[in-house]
């Protein structure tokens, strides 16, 4: 996590919340949120490590289970963003 701090060791927050990108709204996420699962959007170099991290830092909230969805286009190219479902205890 050595890209993340600053010169003083403090994490960057502003770096840290850029990598979850946008929330996923849609009728079926809607839903989810019953379930206590939360769909974001983030880049593709994130991993499931990194996610965790991130939503324990800004949010303080345990995640349960992470889910990671590579997105594909209509070409069957990878974009540049992958879709977490991230569950909540």
């Amino acid at each position: 996590m050595k890209y993340f701090t600053t010169p003083k060791n403090k994490f960057n927050l502003n770096k840290l919340k850029s990598f979850l990108t946008a929330p996923y709204i849609t009728d079926k996420s809607i839903q989810l949120l019953k379930n206590n699962k939360y769909i974001f959007f983030s880049y593709a170099s994130c991993n499931k490590k990194l996610i965790k991290f991130i939503v324990k830092f800004i949010f303080n909230i345990n995640c349960k289970k992470i889910n990671v969805l590579n997105n594909k286009s209509n070409n069957n190219l990878k974009m540049f963003c992958k879709k977490i479902i991230l569950t909540i205890k």
